[in-house]
């Protein structure tokens, strides 16, 4: 999730992203043990270059 969360409700829902991480961890953890493929999807409202390193020290 590459987001900065910096829209009216985001630091509520970024909250609530930092808390779900561990699951999707996981779950990505069982989809490389099941040699599954993953897909990423980029919908972050028309930054398609956005990348992880963008969200500096803003994370919640």
């Amino acid at each position: 999730m590459i987001n900065l969360f910096d829209f009216e409700g985001g630091t509520r829902l970024g909250a609530a992203a930092v808390r779900i991480t561990p699951r999707i961890v996981a779950l990505r953890e069982r989809f490389d043990a099941a040699g599954a493929p993953t897909i990423y999807v980029n919908d972050n409202f028309a930054h398609w270059q956005g990348h992880v390193g963008d969200t500096g020290d803003r994370l919640p």
